[in-house]
């Protein structure tokens, strides 16, 4: 059976609500590493994640078996409930 090899790169960007300064320095690693597990549960590569106080950044690497949505939710979702 062959195996697909169409990866998608995509570049996320996501805010707080109302844009508040919530994501305090100290806590931005921390966060970026639960983020970071979220996807790769999904099998996605994440090439770079950062962001500011009021917002986050990811550039990654999505494989065809998965859809954006599916994996914004649980990354999102994840950040939402560590925070």
């Amino acid at each position: 059976m062959q195996r697909s090899h169409i990866r998608v790169h995509i570049h996320f960007v996501w805010a707080t609500w109302d844009r508040l300064p919530l994501i305090p320095a100290g806590l931005r690693d921390r966060l970026y590493a639960v983020i970071r597990s979220a996807m790769e549960k999904h099998g996605c590569e994440v090439a770079a994640i950062g962001g500011m106080l009021d917002h986050v950044h990811i550039l990654a690497s999505i494989p065809a078996t998965v859809t954006l949505a599916e994996v914004m939710h649980d990354a999102k979702g994840a950040s939402s409930r560590w925070i």
